[in-house]
């Protein structure tokens, strides 16, 4: 059941997936219209599930269910990850992309993970370089964990290595 994201609970369960590139506003409308199609009949064991999702900075889609209502179960997350596979083929790109995702100078980028401690050595990203958490589980967490300072994050570890190195 295809509700306002606004009306869902701050605990409501949220999925995000990413796109390796900003979607144009014609990409983003026909993905809009696959999601509100999908959510109108989103179930777990014939329950409908309310949900809904928003799509923000034209490349992450949040997708959020209340399972105070209708947990969602193994199967029906399988139906969104379907979804959102398909939608991905559908419009030229993969939405399940899982590179680290960082503001540079308002531009997001998107990185390895493998390549980040590399990106703080260089200086690319640093201390106050905004980045992406798309782990969080809740909904309250897209206003206070979703999107951090670096230097707040795992990547912290990091800094104290490149300004020591920045000293040699």
């Amino acid at each position: 059941m295809l509700v306002s994201f606004e009306s869902l609970p701050a605990d409501a369960r949220v999925w995000i997936y990413q796109s390796q590139r900003a979607l144009s506003t014609s990409e983003e409308e026909r993905l809009r219209v696959m999601l509100e199609k999908f959510l109108l009949g989103w179930n777990s064991h014939g329950m409908d599930i309310h949900a809904s999702f928003v799509i923000k900075h034209s490349r992450f889609v949040v997708i959020a269910a209340d399972e105070s209502k209708t947990g969602a179960s193994g199967c029906s997350i399988d139906k969104v990850v379907h979804l959102i596979t398909e939608a991905g083929t559908m419009l030229g790109l993969d939405l399940m992309d899982r590179k680290i995702c960082y503001q540079d100078e308002g531009v997001i980028k998107s990185a390895e993970l493998t390549q980040i401690k590399n990106l703080v050595m260089v200086g690319q990203i640093k201390e106050n370089t905004l980045l992406f958490n798309n782990f969080i589980s809740q909904k309250h967490e897209l206003a206070s964990k979703w999107i951090q300072r670096a230097a707040d994050t795992w990547t912290a570890k990091y800094f104290s290595t490149s300004q020591v190195a920045s000293m040699l």
